[in-house]
């Protein structure tokens, strides 16, 4: 097998315990090589939790975006029992867990409830409304906090565009705010050889590094220099990064 191993203690720190940031992007894989993948990162997590010591402070985080498919309400795939186990668990040893879903209904409840802090923008149906005022009325509850569904219900109703709720559990009252502008060119999704070619220099960094010697830096910077790469094209490789440090 190629590839990084899946260590997590590396996803989230360098060797030096720089704090690093990781995304595994899994768009090119088939639905059912998805939910394998996802299912072993999510024990593997579970696994690097469990050995860590109980702390109240932010250790590390873990976002999901489009959880769609992968925490249902009602069918049991097998990344559901970690996720939920995380939902619940997590917190206690300093890993946060933050889930992104453009409808709540396809969200376990019990997984809802098990979120202190929400951030809701404008709900379009009214099954979405109701799902997240039981989610947020679950959750007051586990934390022991009220809950004014009445006046939560008038404020969801009223989100209009960049408009945002946050409710925390820990808090005494919602905050309502509007994002910023911002100008972004979002580009879209990335084909894996986008991906290749914005990780190229880090692998060769890496692969220099493992090397360890100053004479394998020298073959390579004057490989690169000439053109004659066999692995990577001249015009995404910086000889200069291949000198060892």
């Amino acid at each position: 097998m190629e590839g990084e191993p899946l260590d997590i203690q590396r996803l989230f720190s360098t060797a030096e315990g720089n704090p690093r940031l990781t995304i595994l992007s899994i768009a090119h894989l088939t639905d059912r090589e998805r939910m394998f993948f996802v299912t072993i990162l999510l024990n593997e997590m579970i696994a690097w939790m469990r050995n860590q010591s109980g702390t109240s402070s932010l250790r590390a985080l873990l976002y999901r975006d489009d959880v769609f498919g992968y925490f249902p309400p009602t069918a049991n795939p097998p990344t559901k029992v970690p996720m939920l186990a995380l939902l619940k668990q997590a917190r206690a040893f300093g890993l946060g867990v933050v889930l992104a879903t453009q409808n709540p209904v396809d969200i376990d409840y019990k997984g809802l409830s098990n979120a202190g802090t929400w951030f809701l923008g404008r709900l379009q149906t009214e099954r979405d409304k109701t799902r997240v005022l039981e989610g947020l009325e679950g959750a007051s509850a586990a934390a022991g906090a009220a809950f004014d569904r009445a006046k939560m219900k008038r404020i969801l109703a009223g989100l209009q565009s960049w408009v945002f709720l946050m409710n925390n559990v820990h808090e005494d009252e919602p905050v309502v705010f509007q994002s910023r502008w911002a100008l972004c060119y979002l580009r879209g999704p990335i084909s894996r050889e986008q991906i290749s070619l914005l990780m190229v220099n880090k692998k060769i960094d890496s692969n220099v590094e493992r090397a360890g010697s100053h004479l394998a830096g020298r073959w390579l910077t004057r490989r690169c220099a000439t053109g004659t790469c066999p692995r990577y094209p001249r015009n995404v490789c910086d000889s200069t990064r291949f000198t060892p440090r």
